[in-house]
């Protein structure tokens, strides 16, 4: 269901557009709006396909150890995949990225907290030995997600939940944090200690007056790391 995967779709469909044409557009179109994106998706197809998570948001400062790993672990996966970014994307989550090291750790010290055993039956391993095999023209277009899934309820569920967008569960804790002055403070200490380098010190300075969810979640990240500091360094 996540928008990356649409875009590793587009990027594969792009890769089949002439070089020279791709060239072309990255030089001559906006990189702003629905032109941007269409730019950023060209730029992206010139690259190498483990570059997806690595060059991808240019804007946003990712140190060399982040870019090292994503290519080394999305090249494992497009090696699992024969070489289909948005296969690959998708593996890359289930078995690295996101519902192994961050969403399944969460739940599981969520529910443990209050003695609870939660059960994920989407990620039962009969279930993803099936999810595997299904073509990717059935998960993802460039128009939609969960294709299959969508086919399957449309007797069952209402039409304006098929047609949903994705929502996480989680409260309005970026805006939360973000309000909070230890913002700033968070900044101060960590900057003037040497603690982050000077490359994170000017992407913060560049995203300080930004109010966008990429700049207020790294904002809450720093939040967190002062947090972190105090209670494990000072």
């Amino acid at each position: 269901g996540y928008s990356r995967y649409q875009k590793a779709l587009i990027i594969e469909k792009f890769g089949k557009i002439p070089l020279i044409i791709r060239k072309i557009l990255v030089k001559i179109l906006p990189n702003k709006n629905k032109l941007g994106e269409i730019r950023e998706g060209m730029r992206l197809s010139l690259l190498k396909k483990e570059d997806f998570y690595s060059e991808a948001r240019r804007e946003i400062y990712k140190p060399l150890a982040y870019k090292k790993l994503m290519r080394t672990q999305l090249k494992r996966f497009l090696n699992l995949t024969d070489g289909n970014l948005t296969e690959a994307v998708i593996m890359m989550d289930l078995y690295f990225y996101t519902v192994p090291d961050h969403f399944l750790t969460k739940t599981d010290r969520a529910s443990m907290s209050e003695s609870l055993e939660v059960r994920c039956p989407f990620l039962d391993c009969r279930f993803l030995d099936l999810a595997v095999k299904i073509p990717t023209r059935w998960k993802v277009s460039p128009f939609k997600t969960k294709i299959l899934m969508r086919k399957i309820l449309k007797d069952i569920l209402p039409k304006k939940i098929l047609r949903r967008k994705k929502e996480g569960f989680m409260p309005p804790i970026v805006d939360w944090i973000n309000k909070n002055e230890d913002i700033k403070e968070a900044r101060e200490l960590l900057f003037n200690k040497g603690i982050l380098s000077e490359e994170w010190k000017r992407f913060f300075e560049k995203i300080n007056d930004k109010n966008d969810m990429v700049s207020k979640g790294f904002k809450t990240r720093l939040f967190l790391l002062k947090k972190w500091h105090e209670q494990w360094l000072i």
